[in-house]
């Protein structure tokens, strides 16, 4: 099949809206928009049929072509190479980011194991990590934008997460654009937090305000949470916590002083720590004031804390 013929049958199948075909060109690349939760993003589409590899029996491919055309990424276009498997039951779309390879001309392979295919029938979204380290993702058709949205963003989402939004809203065994669309938005959320996050992390150089650990196993958390009225997706919404910190402000255990930002632990926390071993490491774990970036306009505004307390006004009594 020609590339051409095969970029216009992949627009298609995700559908305008949500991408709309601007320049069909060789299809290695064709130009089109995708519409995400963010607006919408330019693409260079690369596309190619997925195919069996001769070396396993298991294994899959798609290449680019033998003609030597490079992968490009002209007017600031996100550079997506596709290959379209479409002999099973649904037809699987398989995405990776096309941003190493731009200008290689030489001959490529995207190779990946058939239960990365089996895993997208089933649940409408998977994601396969290669030997190399290369994160490639298969999907259902209409979820497409939900790849290109988190790769704009630069995000990676759990996979986990996104196999359940996407499993949830049935566009598996569905298929229909209602379904699709309810996975959309699911994700789009997820891509939005894990945006604010990144961003949290990066202010925070990466270490949790209330103990200082880092070793990539800190979170961006709202300070006034998403359903709040009023939240907002800013750093001043937020605070780098370790994943222990994190669990302890959501449960409420931690109370921070809007103003000095003194940390307080819940009462019963601490007399639970006098005889508990870990209880008593994580105590004196915490610091007394939490740690806040040095730029101004990155820390955490009073006005977040005190419109955090008033909307779990039950939950710190203890305070």
């Amino acid at each position: 099949m020609l590339r051409p013929d095969l970029f216009r049958i992949i627009c298609e199948l995700v559908g305008d809206p949500p991408l709309h075909p601007m320049d069909v060109g060789s299809g290695w690349p064709g130009h089109c928009g995708v519409l995400t939760g963010q607006g919408m993003v330019p693409v260079a589409l690369h596309v190619s049929l997925v195919g069996s590899h001769a070396r396993q029996i298991y294994e899959l491919r798609f290449q680019n072509p033998a003609d030597s055309s490079p992968v490009m990424a002209n007017d600031g276009r996100l550079p997506i190479l596709v290959g379209l498997a479409n002999e099973g039951p649904q037809a699987v779309l398989v995405a990776v980011d096309g941003s190493s390879r731009i200008g290689r001309k030489a001959r490529f392979s995207i190779l990946f194991n058939r239960r990365l295919l089996n895993g997208a029938i089933q649940n409408g979204w998977e994601e396969y990590i290669s030997g190399t380290g290369e994160h490639i993702f298969a999907m259902h058709p209409r979820l497409f934008p939900i790849y290109v949205e988190a790769l704009a963003a630069g995000v990676t989402i759990a996979p986990d997460e996104l196999v359940a939004a996407t499993a949830a809203s049935g566009v598996a065994q569905e298929g229909t654009n209602d379904a699709a669309e309810r996975a959309r938005r699911v994700a789009s959320i997820l891509v939005r937090d894990a945006a604010f996050s990144k961003e949290v992390r990066r202010v925070y150089e990466d270490r949790c305000a209330m103990c200082g650990l880092s070793l990539d196993l800190v979170v961006g958390a709202h300070i006034l949470p998403v359903k709040a009225p009023g939240s907002k997706d800013v750093v001043w919404n937020g605070v780098a916590l370790c994943h222990n910190h994190h669990a302890g402000f959501d449960k409420h255990y931690i109370w921070v002083a809007p103003t000095n930002r003194e940390i307080k632990l819940r009462p019963d926390i601490l007399k639970f720590a006098k005889t508990d071993a870990a209880a008593m490491v994580f105590a004196q774990n915490t610091r007394p004031i939490l740690n806040v970036p040095t730029h101004a306009s990155w820390q955490p505004r009073a006005a977040m804390f005190n419109q955090r307390y008033q909307y779990f006004s039950k939950c710190y009594d203890w305070a």
